[in-house]
């Protein structure tokens, strides 16, 4: 910055004595600027104080007098309404205080048009008396003062009314002239102004003025509302008394800072200035020397600076080689290119007769690296820095503290080295590395070399770190962390490159889908730790099964899959999936448990099956699915059919989600029968679903491809809400269907919102709890969580009644059924195609109605197809039937037909009787 030339050749030259210089300035002007501002803001308040002091005493003064002068001048006129006569006395006596004075006769109403003061009284007063002592007139035109008028009783010569007179304005206010206020005040009675006094200040609307205001209260004298005397003053200024004190202190006290600041700035500028000049001397890596002519702190300051010189260089020099270790740190490089620049600074700054490098990873089947150099080498070789049987010594050393060690590595020992420093870097859990100085006849190195030393053993262990973490990084992006084999990102990778190899060399190869059997009853029923287990050790069989040469990967949950190489024919990959399903043939043993695991396989031929990788995934996968719905626990080959199949499924899926959430599925009812009447005791309603193009899904096919997409839950809901309110429009005609029987899913069940989904259905449509029924399979029941059994317990307990389906098939212990809320058994249309007058059949039908009776619960035959096996269910005490043997499924409107013909016939029958 260019100075004026006033300033050149003074002390204010110099930045620093300009700090100075306005250090003193300020250390002088602020207290004093302080103290000034609160010493005026003390006499502020003060002046203020006194100020508003004074105008309250004035106008309290202004509005006694003005009190005292209405009191006056009531208590005169009062005198001369009391004679009998007025006489000249009294209207001399009158005449300073009143400007008129007249009678009033009473009521005022007759002188409402008279233009006089009696006129006026009357205008103001209306149609009501006079009640107060003081009126105030106001004024007839412009200019035109309001009239203050004293009322008193009259007994004078016109006989009984008022004596009115007005006050005059000179007597009552005063007169202006003898007005000393400074400022403006005012009399008002209510928003009316009276009379002001004096003018307004220029400064009233600013900070400046001060206002104030007393009440005169008149209802007691005068019973007239009360007058406000307000008023307006200029506050006095109040600095101008301090300013002839102020201004004199305030420049002596400048003149003093300058004459002391410019003695004080010259005796540390002259020694300091050569102290920059060394400095910058420095700085442009000139060598200078010290002046020790100076006998003050200044000569200690030069001194202690010549030796900080040459730390700061050796400093400077070290974070360089910290900065250029950081950049390749940070640009990944390995960690054996850091160790080599540390080594490089080691050898620069320490006189030792050499250098060793360990370095460990966290995997301890790694093995250890190791770098040395000795002096007079200039590359840094592979060597054994630390003996094998030292690293297990090493690993318990305190991080980042040195530690003398006799035992010295072969590389130390070959050069006759016979101790060594050795540091140790990282955590036991972390990547570790340890430098090793061989200390000879240079000594051991300072405490300075040592610190340094340390950081650069750090910037190594950061290096290794980050090594490490960049592996583990590729590790885990391409690996299942369960159980360490390649996950579908490397699958894909391998796959493509197994393509790209087949096409060059022109051989074929497999790829298997590997599905466990059962795997989630496994992880439901012994827990997700068991499951895992499981999981790990299907991967190792399967590894073992395929061969090192094969390439084994998991794509998620317990889906394998294996790419094998050398497979010239299906007969190939037939073999080794068969030898793949000896090994699984073997339990697995885990935490105590024994579990046959099985799989499900589906392989797929390059090129003959696809020669894409995504399509040799996909076509492995519709075989596998294939496999899996023959029953599992077998292998399938890909072809076009299943391809077909998968995607017919897929679109069979999506039509169905948009049938049942536009309500296209419909709901046919089977009636139930009582066999002895003929009577329709109940109807179980059956969903039904027509393809707009594929016409008429049979329902177990459409059921189970809900269940297997999740759509199970919004199928049994369409099919609750169009069954109840079917049946509250059967009742509406005066039909009866009975109960009304509703299968519902375990799905539906186990998700704990059944009863509440029941609830809605019911209250929508009108009916009763009593008019349901609920079918639940038994093998639900039998394996049912315990949130399911209180669904079904919240259902009848609301009135509706529980019943089991395809009761009779696969459990032999039925002591469930003393504890599970169910109303009806229905016995399973298998047992009634086998049905006869003897076999195995009807022994089990037999005891399923005997158990039925035991127990107390009602009992149903479903499937039942001829009047043979009516009868026969007849002799064994079951009447109630549901099959074609009576009808088929019938739509709505079949089934209202039925129900009003049987209604019809019951009602002739009734009139016959």
């Amino acid at each position: 910055m260019q100075l004026p030339p006033w300033i050149e050749g003074t002390f204010l030259r110099s930045r620093l004595g300009r700090r100075i210089f306005l250090t003193f300035c300020v250390a002088v002007v602020v207290p004093a600027a302080a103290v000034s501002w609160l010493a005026w803001r003390t006499a502020s308040a003060d002046a203020l104080e006194t100020s508003q002091a004074a105008l309250r005493t004035e106008i309290k003064h202004y509005a006694l007098n003005l009190f005292e002068r209405l009191e006056s001048a009531h208590a005169l006129l009062r005198q001369v309404g009391a004679n009998d006569r007025t006489t000249v006395a009294d209207e001399a006596l009158l005449k300073p205080f009143f400007s008129k004075v007249e009678t009033v006769p009473l009521p005022l109403g007759g002188t409402a048009g008279d233009a006089g003061l009696g006129g006026r009284l009357a205008r103001h007063a209306g149609d009501q008396a006079l009640s107060t002592a003081l009126v105030v007139l106001p004024a007839r035109q412009d200019g035109e003062e309001a009239q203050v008028v004293i009322l008193v009783p009259n007994r004078g010569e016109r006989g009984d009314g008022l004596l009115a007179g007005v006050v005059r304005p000179g007597f009552l206010w005063g007169e202006s002239d003898d007005q000393v206020f400074d400022g403006q005040l005012c009399v008002l009675a209510g928003d009316r102004v009276l009379r002001c006094h004096g003018d307004l200040p220029e400064a009233a609307q600013s900070t400046t003025a001060i206002r104030d205001e007393w009440e005169l209260f008149l209802e007691p004298a005068f019973g007239a509302g009360s007058w406000r005397v307000t008023a307006v003053a200029e506050r006095a200024p109040v600095l101008a008394s301090y300013l002839g004190f102020l201004a004199p202190l305030a420049l002596g006290l400048l003149l003093l800072v300058l004459m002391l600041s410019s003695m004080e700035i010259r005796r540390i500028l002259v020694p300091l200035e050569r102290l920059v000049g060394r400095i910058r001397a420095v700085g442009q890596g000139a060598t200078t020397q010290a002046d020790t002519r100076m006998d003050d702190e200044f000569e200690t300051l030069a001194r202690t600076f010549d030796d900080m010189e040459g730390r700061i260089r050796r400093q400077m020099d070290t974070l360089r080689i910290l900065s250029e270790i950081d950049r390749l740190i940070l640009e990944r490089v390995p960690a054996a290119a850091v160790v080599d620049v540390v080594i490089a600074r080691i050898h620069e700054i320490s006189r030792v007769d050499g250098i060793g490098v360990s370095l460990a990873g966290v995997d301890p089947q790694q093995p250890k690296r190791h770098f040395l150099r000795m002096r007079g080498q200039r590359q840094v070789e592979a060597g054994s820095a630390l003996p094998d049987t030292l690293h297990e010594a090493a690993y318990a050393l305190e991080p980042g503290q040195w530690t003398p060690m006799r035992e010295v590595g072969e590389g130390f020992a070959a050069r006759g080295v016979q101790e060594v420093l050795v540091l140790a870097v990282g955590h036991r859990e972390q990547s570790r590395a340890w430098i090793a100085l061989a200390c000879g006849d240079g000594g051991t190195p300072g405490e300075e070399v040592l610190l340094e030393v340390r950081d650069l053993a750090e910037r190594v262990a950061v290096a290794l770190a980050v090594e490490e973490h960049e592996n583990l990084l590729l590790f885990q992006a391409r690996h299942d962390p369960l159980t360490g084999l390649a996950n579908r990102l490397a699958a894909l990778e391998a796959l493509d490159l197994a393509i790209e190899g087949a096409k060059a060399s022109g051989e074929t190869f497999a790829t298997v889908f590997i599905d466990l059997d059962r795997f989630k009853s496994i992880n439901d029923g012994l827990g997700h730790a068991q499951g895992d287990t499981v999981l790990v050790r299907a991967g190792e069989l399967i590894r073992q099964g395929i061969g090192p040469d094969s390439f084994l990967a998991r794509f998620g949950g317990d889906e394998f899959f294996v790419i094998l190489r050398n497979v010239q024919s299906p007969a190939d990959a037939a073999r080794i999936t068969s030898g793949l399903a000896a090994s699984f043939a073997t339990p697995l043993v885990s935490n105590g448990t024994e579990l046959v695991v099985g799989f499900s396989a589906g392989v797929a031929l390059y090129p003959e099956h696809g020669s894409q990788a995504h399509e040799l995934i996909h076509n492995s996968d519709v075989a596998m699915y294939r496999a899996k719905k023959a029953g599992g626990g077998r292998m399938a080959f890909f072809d076009e059919e299943m391809n077909a199949a998968a995607l017919n499924r897929v679109q069979l899926e999506n039509d169905l989600r948009t049938a049942i959430r536009a309500g296209l599925l419909e709901v046919h009812y089977q009636p139930r029968v009582d066999s002895r009447s003929g009577r329709i005791v109940g109807t179980e309603a059956l969903a039904r679903w027509t393809h707009p193009v594929r016409g008429r899904i049979a329902p177990d096919t459409f059921i189970g491809v809900a269940e297997e997409c999740g759509l199970i839950e919004e199928l049994g809901e369409l099919v609750l809400r169009k069954a109840c309110h079917q049946m509250a429009a059967w009742k509406s005609r005066g039909l009866d269907p009975g109960l009304m029987a509703i299968n519902v899913s375990s799905y539906q069940l186990r998700s704990g919102h059944l009863a509440d989904t029941v609830g809605r259905a019911v209250a929508a449509s009108g009916i009763q709890w009593r008019d349901l029924e609920i079918e639940v399979t038994e093998s639900l029941l039998v394996s049912g969580s315990g949130a399911a059994l209180q669904q079904l317990q919240a259902l009848r307990e609301a009135g509706a009644t529980v019943a089991i389906d395809d009761f009779g098939t696969g459990y032999s212990s039925l002591a469930y059924l003393t504890r599970l809320p169910v109303d009806t058994l229905k016995i399973d249309r298998a047992f009634m195609a086998d049905l006869a007058d003897d076999g195995a059949s009807l022994a089990v039908v037999r005891s399923i109605i005997a158990l039925a009776s035991a127990l107390d619960k009602n009992i149903v035959a479903e499937g039942v197809e001829s009047a043979a096996r009516v009868q026969l269910l007849r002799g064994l005490g079951c009447h109630i039937v549901q099959g074609y043997v009576y009808y088929p499924p019938l739509d709505p409107g079949a089934c209202a037909e039925v129900l009003q013909r049987l209604a019809t016939q019951d009602a002739r029958v009734a009139n016959t009787r």
